[in-house]
């Protein structure tokens, strides 16, 4: 009785067993839907694909900090920014936040670094001042305090890319990059760090 039970039990599973209609599995998607809905998947383009550098979308922050009435807002503004804007801090006014050895009322964008691979790592940051800005500098740090130098923006209007002077050795592990208000209205599109000196 026990046999006949269980020849039942797997002649019903065989019956009830549901096969897709032909066509309408995803590996017969048609071609250019796949492709479509891989680009829509992937992250923003890294020109360092393959290696452990990072390239970042300032709006992608890990968390931000806001001591004040200035923080980091998104913004689509100005044309030329890569992905869905940029980031400026507060208002164009131009005023200034604490020297960089006090940074603790500073509006500031904090960003997890999971290095993969041990060695010297540089900060770049994509950005854009007008010619007559005085919204073109902003502190920067990794693991600690901002470092000695600002990043200094160049005053054409135009995006470009600015590389801190500081170097930082790194092991592998969760790092943080902070990128700090030193003057409102600091435009960020791209933050990155990379084993080259030379941006992305």
């Amino acid at each position: 009785m026990m046999i006949s039970m269980r020849r039942i039990a797997i002649l019903f599973a065989s019956a009830c067993s549901f096969s897709p209609p032909a066509g309408t599995g995803a590996d017969d998607a048609p071609a250019d839907d796949a492709a479509n809905d891989a680009a829509n998947d992937a992250a923003p383009p890294d020109t360092t694909s393959g290696s452990p550098d990072l390239v970042i979308e300032a709006e992608d922050l890990t968390t931000s900090t806001m001591p004040g009435n200035v923080g980091w807002t998104l913004e689509t503004v100005i044309e030329g920014y890569s992905s869905r804007g940029f980031m400026r801090c507060g208002q164009q006014t131009g005023g200034t936040c604490e020297v960089a050895g006090n940074v603790d009322g500073c509006a500031a964008m904090i960003y997890n670094l999971p290095i993969t691979a041990q060695g010297t790592y540089h900060v770049h940051v994509r950005v854009i001042a007008d010619t007559s800005s005085s919204e073109d500098t902003a502190f920067y740090g990794i693991d600690g305090g901002p470092a000695p130098d600002t990043l200094n923006f160049a005053r054409t209007n135009m995006w470009h890319w600015r590389t801190g002077a500081k170097t930082y050795a790194l092991d592998p592990g969760m790092h943080r990059l902070t990128i700090w208000q030193r003057e409102s209205g600091a435009k960020i599109d791209v933050v990155a760090v990379t084993r080259s000196a030379t941006h992305p």
